[in-house]
């Protein structure tokens, strides 16, 4: 049962970087790409670095530093 849950519990983590990857990847084309948008890229943006920094031992946690906390820099939103 420990074992099935411990699987569960890293589908689930898994699952939930990816959703973040790819919100990043939402609020960087609008920061980066379009005007009318790019408070809304911002702001997506830092809930993804937020969410980053609560899971520093996710295998992409550096994907999350190169890009949102990056373009969040850039822009000085940190």
């Amino acid at each position: 049962r420990e074992i099935q849950n411990s699987a569960i519990n890293g589908i689930l983590e898994y699952a939930e970087m990816n959703f973040y990857k790819a919100k990043q990847l939402l609020g960087s084309i609008y920061v980066e790409n379009t005007d009318n948008l790019k408070d809304e890229g911002l702001s997506i943006l830092k809930e993804c670095w937020s969410w980053a920094q609560q899971h520093t031992n996710c295998n992409y946690y550096l994907s999350f530093k190169g890009t949102s906390y990056r373009i969040l820099k850039q822009h000085d939103q940190i």
